[in-house]
């Protein structure tokens, strides 16, 4: 017979990592006189509901583990402490998760080595310095903006959002800035991870490379963990010329990751180190204010359009109107339609990346072309410029005012290795020096992949060393 009696049922009071608060058995029935259903757990003065413990037999207890495996619901997930390194865009992400419940049951601490949260974009701000994706693709989906200022925003309006979303969705009190991961050691015996973490002196950037102790205090905490995260990222130990005589400079030299944002550049003899993505936005922000800006590089490479730009009509950056912002808010389906039209036009252009095919052929063809046109105040630098590598076998690299800078009066272009820095300048191979004021040197990050700190597992196996 089956009894089916609703009832409600205090279990226990509790007192966890959850907070505190009383579990109780709600709106069940009673099979053959045992309690089914769902378990409520006031916590701090909130409902959540889980499931209840499964009954147990009497027959495991005989199997200690099994007993106790028993007594807990199918799948329900197990307590884990989980430690990140870094707290960019991934930290923030995953903290997200366990904050809103989506990942459950887990203890989270994040370690950031700089003074604050956003990673790249904490680091990067060097002038120029924005995002070559479209704002309104580049958020995270469980946090829309519908404010963005432009259709392309500069890094530190993608800080301000970082920093907005961390304290919307209370976020901050997993971080820990100014603490650098220094060893990661697996535990085999007990299946655990052990963190080493040392202050930092509270400096607004540190590099975290190997043999580089710069910044810190010494002050260390030894922690474990079940699982750990290393969010570190690869653009933030950045990579200097290799060519000698840098301390012998007297002016001003700095690199594109670590710029120095009190620098004057007006009136200023200014070199710009490098074509990738940094020194093409340097390169464009810099020449309006420099007297004279020289541009080194050693390889061509192609300059596009702006990634997603059908929906800017002059293709270089829309502004949106305080009316569009508001429309947008009041009606966040025609926002996310609006998103879902500029993650598509992006997604329509992967084909050129596929080899030979026609979309490649097009691309290349208009790229040329529009190189062509831009360069044409200078039609000697066309063939210099233009790769004869296929389109697409590099990141893309939208270069709004690049060309435009490179063809303007006070500009050369300098091709070739470097030889040597000097106390006024640059020795270029051919043994020319050049006088500067300023260096900047946009000359890329260390991408080894080698892992920044001693990852030590298995055997004593140090992952640094391998």
């Amino acid at each position: 017979m089956v009894d089916k009696t609703a009832t409600k049922l205090h279990v226990k009071t509790i007192n966890d990592a959850k907070g505190s608060g009383e579990y109780a058995l709600d709106g069940h029935e009673k099979v053959n006189g045992v309690a089914k259903g769902v378990i409520s757990r006031v916590t701090n003065g909130e409902n959540k509901h889980e499931p209840e413990p499964i009954e147990a037999t009497a027959s495991y207890k005989k199997y200690p583990l099994a007993y106790e495996l028993s007594q807990t619901p199918f799948l329900y997930p197990r307590p884990i402490k989980v430690i990140v390194a870094g707290a960019g865009a991934s930290a923030l992400s995953f903290a997200h998760g366990v904050e809103s419940g989506n990942l459950r049951n887990i203890d989270l601490k994040i370690y950031e080595k700089n003074a604050g949260l956003g990673g790249t974009w904490f680091e990067n701000r060097y002038p120029g310095c924005a995002c070559d994706i479209p704002a309104h693709a580049y958020l995270f989906t469980w946090a829309p903006n519908p404010n963005w200022s432009q259709y392309y925003v500069s890094a530190p309006e993608i800080l301000d959002y970082m920093n907005d979303v961390a304290d919307k969705y209370n976020l901050r009190h997993y971080i820990t800035p100014s603490r650098k991961v220094v060893e990661s050691r697996w535990l085999q015996d007990e299946q655990k991870w052990q963190i080493t973490t040392r202050k930092t002196d509270g400096r607004r950037t540190v590099i975290s490379s190997y043999g580089i102790t710069e910044g810190e205090l010494g002050e260390e905490t030894v922690e474990k963990c079940d699982v750990f995260i290393n969010a570190s990222g690869f653009f933030n130990h950045w990579r200097w010329p290799k060519i000698p005589g840098k301390e012998a400079f007297r002016g001003n030299i700095v690199h594109s990751a670590d710029y120095d944002v009190s620098l004057d550049l007006k009136g200023k003899r200014v070199a710009v180190i490098g074509n990738g993505s940094s020194g093409i936005q340097v390169t464009a922000a810099v020449q309006p204010l420099a007297s004279q800006i020289s541009v080194f590089i050693r390889h061509p490479t192609w300059i596009f359009p702006n990634l997603g730009s059908k929906f800017v009509p002059d293709g270089n950056n829309l502004t949106f109107s305080e009316e569009q912002q508001t429309q947008w808010v009041r009606d966040p389906q025609s926002y996310l339609e609006y998103r879902k039209a500029v993650e598509n036009e992006l997604n329509d252009g992967f084909p050129f990346f596929i080899h030979g095919t026609k979309h490649q052929a097009d691309a290349k063809a208009f790229t040329i072309q529009e190189m062509n046109r831009r360069l044409s105040p200078r039609p000697e630098m066309i063939d210099e410029l233009i790769p004869d590598f296929p389109v697409g076998c590099r990141r893309p690299t939208p270069g709004t005012g690049y060309l435009e800078a490179l063809v303007a009066p006070n500009a050369e272009l300098v091709w070739g290795e470097l030889g040597s820095f000097t106390p006024d300048g640059i020795r270029s191979a051919d043994g020319k020096e050049r006088k500067f004021d300023v260096i900047i040197c946009a000359t890329g990050f260390d991408m080894s992949f080698t892992p920044r700190w001693p990852i030590i597992g298995i055997d004593g196996v140090n992952l640094q060393e391998r």
